[in-house]
């Protein structure tokens, strides 16, 4: 989405005019945080061009102008983000939190926009939990396609829509039911009730409760106030292999591996040398020989980064590293745009390092600044990296000609261990869930858990 706002036209600055607006108020709506393994993702889903508009807007009155799709371009510039976001995320558990549902539940309502451009997100990286609110009635569900021949056993996203205010609407019809019209099965559905939502997760499961808070007179259930209304569980290893249960199914056993036979490997007749060169010294990476590659300012450790050469060197081979302590990030082939991808260390400390690229014969190709950040000060652009304001060539990492544009703030923390929580999450103003995480870890796996 980036290339959008490059470019010297009414449309290119009107894009950019756009994504930096965006980029300042979206710190306080649109964010994550990691928690005991688990992700928690907050985006944004009211499309309201009163506040998606930025005052001094650049005039524009072609067709292709921004301007003529700010609803939509705003779903589509936090699905850059949140794609990004999951692709780098750390945790075994995902979850995606919003206000209006891409599954609406209520007589009247459907968000089309949403759930096409965020729902293949959600499949994509196969999350758990996406919980939403807005429709004050109660739906939970998942899409056919993640359906299994058992029945009550599932694979993939889970989707829950709750109330948890006293305000409430009806159910849709069976003829207009937006989750059976758009391929999803609506598990449980119900008006008249306030639920508030206790997530469970330990090691390997993620327990779903959600419990009776308040019912009216024309309540779908007849279960009292304070009962078990609705479960499931979700079940994962750590090869990542999930299964979804309902009440009182389980979950198929993990196959026990065979181990393969230890093999003897033969000594080879002469050592191949190593085709690596030998690491570019520190001491001649100079302000004189500095640039030739593009990179972002900043990055993350274990974020996927974009290094450009320039069109010149497309098809090159070439070898990146991280710098201060020489570290090969790999050989690499530059793409069309004379382009690479590489992933900064996960174990890369915090600081000021430089991305130095050599050439297939070992020669310095240039090298450009990169300052590796905590996860709570930045999150990737919609093109996933942040412009590098010290490299003197463009590049189509950032959203805009400037740096910065299209970034969206992380407030995410990792935060110490504890044994046990209760975590209450208000749904923005119409979903309650209170998610406590409990730890319990086997003597075993007590190497590989917090």
């Amino acid at each position: 989405m980036s290339k959008l706002a490059v470019g010297d036209t009414d449309v290119s600055r009107q894009y950019a005019a756009y994504f930096t607006h965006w980029a300042d108020f979206a710190a306080e709506t649109v964010y994550f945080t990691d928690y005991q393994d688990t992700r928690f993702i907050t985006i944004n889903a009211t499309r309201d061009t009163a506040f998606l508009t930025p005052e001094n807007l650049p005039a524009c009155t072609e067709a292709a102008c921004p301007s003529t799709k700010v609803a939509r371009l705003w779903t589509e510039f936090q699905g850059a983000w949140l794609d990004q976001v999951l692709e780098t995320s750390p945790s075994k558990w995902n979850v995606v939190t919003f206000h209006q549902p891409v599954f609406s539940t209520s007589s009247g309502r459907d968000e089309p926009v949403l759930r096409e451009i965020w729902v293949p997100i959600f499949q994509k990286h196969n999350i758990d939990l996406v919980l939403m609110g807005h429709d004050h009635t109660y739906g939970r569900g998942i899409l056919n396609t993640d359906k299994t021949d058992t029945p009550g056993l599932t694979t993939g996203p889970v989707y829950a829509v709750s109330n948890s205010g006293a305000k409430h609407y009806n159910l849709e019809t069976d003829a207009k039911n937006v989750w059976t019209n758009n391929g999803a099965t609506q598990v449980l559905r119900g008006a008249g009730v306030t639920t508030y939502q206790v997530v469970d997760v330990s090691s390997d499961k993620l327990r779903y409760r959600s419990y009776l808070a308040e019912k009216t007179a024309n309540a779908t259930t007849d279960l009292p106030v304070g009962a078990l209304y609705d479960e499931f569980t979700i079940n994962k290893s750590d090869a990542g292999k999930k299964w979804v249960t309902e009440a009182g199914v389980t979950a198929p056993a993990e196959p026990t591996a065979t181990p393969e036979p230890a093999v003897t490997a033969e000594p080879s007749a002469t050592s191949e040398p190593s085709a690596t060169p030998a690491a570019i010294d520190p001491q001649t990476l100079t302000e004189a020989n500095r640039g030739g590659v593009v990179a972002p300012a900043s990055a993350t450790a274990g974020q996927n980064i974009d290094v450009s050469l320039g069109s010149e060197a497309a098809g090159s081979k070439v070898w990146a590293w991280l710098y201060s302590t020489p570290t090969l990030l790999g050989n690499f082939t530059a793409d069309e745009t004379g382009t690479l991808t590489a992933k900064v260390p996960v174990d890369a400390s915090p600081g000021q390092h430089r991305i130095v690229i050599q050439a297939s014969d070992g020669s310095l190709l240039g090298w450009a600044s990169l300052q590796v950040v905590a996860a709570e000060n930045i999150i990737p652009s919609p093109s996933g990296s942040a412009s590098n304001s010290a490299s003197t060539r463009g590049s189509s990492a950032t959203p805009g000609p400037q740096a910065n544009q299209g970034e969206l703030a992380n407030t995410g923390a990792n935060t110490a261990l504890v044994s046990s929580v209760a975590l209450a999450l208000l749904l923005l103003g119409a979903t309650f869930a209170a998610v406590g995480i409990r730890r319990r870890r086997a003597s075993q796996h007590a190497a590989s858990h917090r």
